[in-house]
């Protein structure tokens, strides 16, 4: 059972510990989801959710473009989530807001908001992209993931 995740081995203790705790948790079963996917491809949703579940999260959100992405932590503020540290897999290219624009404007409502950093894993194809440190890590796709 493979998904390609060519950078994992070296970032996923720091991913790891940046999780949501207990993950099939009764009591964490009415609570927001803590794991945001954003990516404008159906497939690397359908990838990342398997890869989601291998580590035990059943429960994510999907979102498509970098707006909504903002979108949703605005929301999940306002319903009181945002006491909660998320995770967030974003892509770096997609249409209206880009993962770059969009981990900018995170941070800056984060700020302003006084919400907990959220752990914002920045995923791209290319070799090279540059990035600031807005992001906590930033993996090359496509994902690898061995049982």
């Amino acid at each position: 059972d493979l998904m390609h995740w060519s950078s994992f081995s070296s970032s996923s203790e720091r991913i790891s510990r940046s999780f949501p705790q207990s993950p099939r948790s009764a009591s964490h079963n009415d609570a927001p989801p803590d794991i945001l996917i954003v990516d404008d491809t159906p497939l690397n949703h359908q990838v990342m959710k398997g890869f989601l579940r291998k580590l035990g999260y059943d429960r994510c959100e999907v979102v498509t473009e970098g707006a909504s992405s903002v979108q949703w932590l605005l929301e999940r503020a306002k319903r009181g989530a945002g006491s909660r540290r998320p995770v967030v897999f974003l892509d770096f290219f997609m249409p209206v807001m880009s993962g770059q624009d969009a981990v900018a404007l995170w941070r800056l409502v984060e700020e302003r908001m006084k919400l907990p950093r959220a752990f914002i894993i920045g995923m791209t194809a290319w070799d090279t992209v540059n990035h600031d440190n807005a992001f906590d890590v930033v993996l090359r796709k496509p994902l690898l993931v061995r049982d």
